[in-house]
């Protein structure tokens, strides 16, 4: 009994810390890259970035669809007219809210069993909740 009282106690007393943003990050973006990878066994973090604020319009919905559109499109104006669409919510950034993001290179398997050294830019929510978009780095 005393066993199941201290490990309760234990317990209550990780779950009251409150993490600092960064920690939030870090999680959410494990979290997200176990959920998509190959072998979620295989990941391995070998650097981290600082986490640091940013605008999130490009990762919004809209704005992806218009840019799959662009690259489907033949005629130019139709082209010319849904770059000024993605040209006019770059500018109207404070729409879209503000977000944050944060640089990690880790380790894991590919589809094919090797083991490879990805770099990646991870943006997250305004409230850290979750992850909204990835960007590699070449």
């Amino acid at each position: 009994m005393k066993k199941v009282i201290l490990l309760i106690s234990v317990f209550g007393l990780l779950l009251s810390c409150n993490k600092s943003n960064e920690e939030k990050a870090k999680a959410l973006v494990k979290e997200y890259i176990v959920k998509n990878a190959n072998d979620p066994d295989s990941y391995e973090s070998v650097e981290w970035g600082t986490l640091d604020s940013t605008y999130i319009v490009k990762y919004t919905e809209e704005f992806k669809k218009n840019s799959e559109l662009m690259s489907k499109a033949r005629d130019e104006y139709e082209i010319a007219r849904l770059e000024n669409l993605n040209y006019t919510m770059l500018l109207n950034k404070e729409k879209y809210g503000k977000g944050w993001v944060i640089y990690h290179k880790f380790r894991g398997k590919n589809g094919y069993g090797a083991k490879m050294l990805a770099d990646s830019k991870f943006y997250l929510d305004s409230a850290l909740t979750k992850v909204v978009g990835q960007e590699i780095e070449k």
